[in-house]
């Protein structure tokens, strides 16, 4: 291990890194680049934009504590003091941060591995918050959780939000998914039909 990690944690090693790395880019002249080139860097860079949101939604969500002793009201009061961006984004960002952290944890991983990004957390998030809890079991609600991040890597926001609405009758119990296929069409093409969004996106 390095003497930059024997005095300073992980994470302000990994953001000072990044910051430096970022620096060494800032004159280059990206239109230069081979088309390959752009496509592969827009790419990495939105999934490290995901990685991102996930660390620092990991720190507002147990920064309280900060908060407490600079002497905010909240989290979202201190980041929107220090860093002057906009408290009702800030407070959507704490809103997501508390979900990830204290009930949606497959959604949170798959952030923090650029498998997610925001938007697609935000709408999973809010549909897994919507399930009647009186009548689905935890084991059903981790079952739902595990199939709309899996459809992460098909669908974009719009798409999972219309999965999300009938997360039940995809994964609940039984035949219940396999009966509302059927009613879409026979054989194989039926059972396609049930896990797909009602109307999709043009790509």
């Amino acid at each position: 291990m390095s003497s930059t990690f024997d005095h300073v944690h992980p994470v302000l090693a990994c953001a000072e890194d990044i910051e430096a790395a970022l620096k060494e880019t800032a004159d280059f002249q990206v239109v230069f680049m081979a088309p390959s080139d752009k496509k592969a860097a827009l790419l990495a860079l939105t999934r490290l934009e995901s990685q991102l949101a996930g660390l620092r939604m990991r720190l507002m969500a147990v920064s309280d504590d900060v908060a407490l002793a600079e002497g905010a009201r909240d989290v979202v009061a201190l980041v929107t003091h220090h860093t002057r961006t906009d408290a009702g984004s800030n407070r959507r960002d704490l809103a997501l941060a508390e979900a990830l952290d204290r009930r949606w944890s497959q959604v949170a991983d798959a952030l923090g591995l650029g498998e997610v990004n925001v938007a697609q957390a935000q709408v999973i998030c809010h549909a897994l918050d919507e399930l009647p809890a009186e009548k689905v079991g935890p084991e059903l609600v981790a079952k739902a959780e595990a199939h709309l991040v899996a459809k992460a890597a098909e669908f974009g926001p719009r798409e999972l939000r219309m999965l999300g609405r009938r997360i039940l009758d995809i994964v609940g119990p039984g035949d219940r998914g396999a009966a509302r296929g059927r009613t879409t069409g026979q054989g194989r093409a039926g059972g396609r039909a049930q896990d797909q969004p009602d109307q999709q996106a043009p790509r």
